[in-house]
């Protein structure tokens, strides 16, 4: 679904310098130093570089990624295993734990806030994780549970439990989820302030 490597972890960042603004090399190591999501999605695309390789560099990157998710899981309550498919110009909120189930899939352009979780429901045939297709955002304490297929374009709204999917609606909302007409624009980008000689801040 998405690239590995340095070529997606220059990507990453350039999608998070863009949706905070930041345009200054000032502005620029500010969210390098202070997005835990970013932190999360670097050492996903290294280690997802190092998968199946059989060289001794790609041996040693294998064992600094164990050693290094451990440390960066419990540093930004993220959790993102390799099996994940992430795409790219993705967006974890920083604030907040975000669980993604292994078998679940995240399409470019999505944005997942705190208190999201991906997870795995069903028996058998029927058991699986969310796919969320592209441009899709969840937004804080929002769960998704089971082989549930969320369209492009999708909202699902704070606290929203969605365990099948909602016909009929851009935006998904309620415990169990329901329609709630065309969804706003909630993209992370849309929701940050400008300080004046700053780089952006994001407003929760």
């Amino acid at each position: 679904m998405g690239s590995n490597g340095l070529s997606a972890v220059r990507a990453d960042a350039a999608h998070y310098f863009n949706v905070h603004g930041a345009c200054s090399l000032a502005a620029k190591a500010q969210v390098l130093c202070t997005s835990p999501g970013l932190w999360a999605l670097m050492l996903y695309r290294f280690g997802r570089s190092m998968r199946g390789r059989p060289s001794v560099s790609a041996r040693l990157g294998r064992i600094f990624y164990s050693v290094s998710y451990e440390l960066v899981h419990r540093l930004t309550r993220i959790w993102l295993p390799l099996d994940v498919e992430v795409g790219e110009r993705v967006w974890l909120g920083s604030h907040g734990p975000i669980i993604i189930s292994p078998q679940a899939a995240v399409g470019p352009g999505c944005a997942l806030y705190g208190g999201v979780t991906l997870g795995v429901a069903g028996r058998g045939e029927n058991r699986g994780a969310p796919r969320l297709d592209a441009n899709v955002t969840v937004c804080p304490g929002a769960s998704i549970i089971g082989p549930v297929a969320v369209p492009a374009g999708t909202v699902v709204g704070p606290n929203t439990v969605v365990t099948r999917k909602v016909a009929g609606s851009s935006t998904w909302l309620g415990v169990p989820a329901r329609a709630a007409g065309d969804a706003p624009c909630l993209l992370p980008s849309r929701r940050l302030a400008q300080q004046p000689g700053q780089g952006a801040t994001y407003e929760t």
